[in-house]
């Protein structure tokens, strides 16, 4: 055989091993196909960015720390709009190619199954937000005239800011360094361990120490008046307001988390982090989401329910989050139901007393939460009939077992992530009750079904 036929015999037979060792540009959830990246799991970021306030440009670096799950001689990162100037894989160039929000690495050197690596991104630009054509509202990296607001980055927005594993099953521990113009102040998960004073800029150093979904990472900036306090539990609360509005707002916030801690720690076990606070970002009005160790507020959100709610996602989807995106219900149905226990707390309402509930006959005409569309993942319907899936279980179960499961749900998946058939499992073994038929009926057919008995497994 010519030598230059045996040389592309053997490229072309090497083609085959080549393409199966090239991670999947998706995590194969059914609902964003596309979404996180296939053949590795990251263990940290390390995020080292510096923000611009005159040209909007974020530029800097972030390295990812990640464990090989195959051999692989290409990955994909989930990426969208800023510019990639260089990639280095465990301190090599390597070499990359982009198409749409996937951004392909291919390394100087093939990594091996059970490898950690680190992957360095430097790039620059100005971020862009999004419009996810399953949610209602934007999402990502958002220009405000007083500086910069981060979220809510469901699915695809933390990609917005920075490279990553972008599904909400890849939960990593985080570092933030963050530097803004000077007097400006960066509001980030975790802990903050350091304040640089550069001259004409800050630096501002943060800490997420547990494993975190990137769907949760926020760095808001701005001029910020912090006001802090502290659980009597030891819990360091730290509210964030805007220098114009600290005043008139405070006084709305501090004081009832500190009490809604305590509660919820009674009711589903310790705090999960180390720290929690608000963040009132007027352009959000009415609206509010969570993210770790913080919730983000609209001046006009800050009532007894919503406060309660975003503080109950701590324990139900930033520190036990749901495995695939379409299980929503697993995050809002559990938050819309700790209002009623807060409600419950406050009024003395009892299980039986529905007052403190979505109306039951409100609900009849939501589809169930187990089914919701891929196109309208935060419908009413996980919201409300999805806090009636839980409010069913205890009135079928009885209090005692009911507040077990949720405090052993918790527990057994704290800073992982738990799917339905996870939390129907463990009602199951708790209650020693069969209750295939039940979570089938809340969660998957039309029918509403009737409201059960209280502990008499109806």
């Amino acid at each position: 055989m010519p030598r230059f036929l045996l040389i592309l015999y053997l490229l072309m037979s090497s083609l085959p091993i080549l393409a199966q060792s090239s991670g999947a540009d998706g995590v194969g959830d059914d609902y964003a196909p596309q979404a996180g990246n296939g053949g590795y799991d990251v263990l940290h970021y390390d995020l080292n960015l510096a923000w611009d306030d005159t040209t909007d440009i974020l530029s800097g670096t972030t390295t990812i720390t990640a464990l090989a799950t195959q051999d692989l001689s290409a990955f994909n990162l989930d990426f969208i709009g800023l510019e990639v100037n260089a990639i280095q894989v465990n301190d090599e160039p390597a070499e990359f190619s982009r198409e749409g929000q996937e951004l392909t690495v291919m390394p100087a050197s093939a990594l091996n199954t059970d490898d950690t690596f680190t992957v360095a991104v430097t790039y620059s630009g100005v971020p862009m937000s999004l419009t996810e054509p399953s949610l209602l509202f934007t999402v990502g990296w958002q220009r405000t005239d007083y500086g910069v607001f981060v979220g809510p980055c469901c699915l695809m927005g933390s990609a917005t800011w920075f490279p990553g594993n972008h599904h909400v099953s890849d939960k990593a521990t985080y570092t933030i360094r963050m530097t803004v113009p000077a007097p400006l102040m960066v509001v980030a998960n975790g802990t903050r361990v350091d304040t640089i004073d550069n001259g004409n800029t800050i630096t501002y150093h943060y800490e997420m120490p547990y494993p975190m979904p990137s769907i949760s990472t926020i760095a808001h900036i701005g001029d910020f008046v912090a006001v802090e306090e502290e659980s009597v539990r030891g819990v360091s609360i730290t509210h964030y307001f805007l220098a114009k509005d600290a005043q008139a707002l405070t006084l709305e916030v501090v004081g009832r988390v500190g009490d809604m801690l305590v509660h919820f720690e009674d009711t589903f076990g310790d705090y999960p982090f180390d720290s929690y606070g608000i963040v009132v970002i007027p352009e959000l009005g009415r609206s509010a989401f969570e993210s770790q160790s913080l919730s983000t507020h609209g001046p006009d959100s800050l009532d007894e329910r919503t406060v309660a709610h975003e503080l109950a996602h701590q324990w139900f989807a930033a520190s036990v989050s749901q495995t695939l995106i379409e299980e929503t219900w697993l995050g809002e149905g559990f938050a819309t139901y700790a209002e009623r226990l807060w409600l419950e707390y406050l009024g003395g309402f009892s299980a039986t007393d529905l007052d403190a509930m979505p109306n039951y006959y409100s609900i009849f005409g939501l589809e169930p939460p187990g089914l919701v569309p891929p196109d309208d993942l935060y419908n009413s319907t996980v919201y409300f009939r999805g806090a009636w899936v839980l409010h069913a279980l205890r009135l079928r179960v009885g209090e005692d077992i009911f507040f077990q499961i949720l405090r052993t749900y918790a527990e057994q998946y704290q800073y992982g992530n738990a799917s339905e058939a996870d939390f129907i499992a463990l009602a199951e073994d708790i209650s020693g009750q069969n209750l295939g038929d039940f979570f089938d009926a809340w969660l998957n057919q039309d029918g509403l079904p009737p409201v059960p008995k209280i502990g008499l497994g109806a």
